[in-house]
């Protein structure tokens, strides 16, 4: 047998119970994607607002698998109330999108720049 790897970490839920397993980054995993951040370049540099694009990928996530994820609230951190949870995201995200777009005309309208690397 070989021993697991140094990155190995066993979950718990809410009770303290092991329920299953997460790989940490290594330093060199690490180091590689600091790299990829800080010297990406996008091929489509002139697009600046990818809002629909995102809107369109949350609103698959909490619909087509909205299920999944209240089952896994339910085994990860034995949440009973996992519909509140998706009610809760749901009314963040409206938030979060309303400060975005805000945030977004700001920048049209010359008042902020946001520096793009």
């Amino acid at each position: 047998l070989l021993a697991p790897p140094s990155n190995l970490w066993i979950t718990k839920n809410s009770l303290s119970q092991p329920n299953g397993n997460q790989y940490h980054a290594t330093p060199a995993q690490i180091s590689s994607l600091l790299t990829h951040i800080q010297t990406y370049t996008s091929s489509s540099s002139d697009v600046k607002d990818l809002r629909p694009q995102i809107r369109r990928i949350e609103q698959r996530f909490l619909n087509e698998y909205a299920g999944l994820l209240i089952g896994n609230q339910c085994l990860d951190f034995c949440k009973q109330d996992g519909v509140t949870e998706m009610e809760e995201s749901v009314m963040a995200n409206s938030v979060e999108r309303k400060l975005n777009d805000a945030l977004l005309s700001d920048e049209v309208d010359g008042k902020v720049d946001i520096t793009r690397k």
